[in-house]
């Protein structure tokens, strides 16, 4: 009585183990080379999917961009995703130097007021800066 209680103990550990594991692969972005079991005496093995990894290999640092847009050509698109940082940049802009937050304003109509302030003033910006821009390009 007393080995089965300590091979469903181990079984449990063993279980708990595969799941750990799995989780980490997972966080660490892993999880799709390697392939996860447990043996019959309750033990954590894995293999590798080298296919997996040969696949990974050759298309790491390959980006494929999709547009609906049936104006723009495929130099436009990559430009406009490329300048994608200048909008992450925009808003972090919005939040921190023009202190967007805190807002000591009440009533809903004072603080969509401030936002509106804080997003024209920012354009603004953004618009001589690209005027500047170029004029020196020219």
């Amino acid at each position: 009585m007393q080995q089965k209680s300590q091979q469903r103990a181990t079984s449990k550990t063993g279980d708990a183990c595969l799941l750990r594991a799995g989780r980490l692969l997972r966080k660490k972005s892993c999880a799709p080379f390697f392939t996860l079991a447990l043996t019959e005496d309750h033990q954590l093995s894995y293999t590798l999917k080298r296919d997996a990894i040969r696949h990974a290999r050759r298309t790491d640092g390959i980006l494929i961009l999709q547009s609906d847009s049936t104006t723009l050509n495929a130099e436009e698109i990559v430009r406009g995703y490329r300048s994608l940082w200048m909008v992450e940049d925009a808003f972090r802009h919005l939040k921190d130097p023009l202190q967007l937050r805190p807002i000591r304003h009440w009533s809903d109509p004072r603080v969509l007021g401030h936002v509106f302030i804080c997003v024209l003033a920012f354009t603004l910006e953004r618009l001589y800066t690209l005027a500047l821009e170029n004029s020196r390009a020219r």
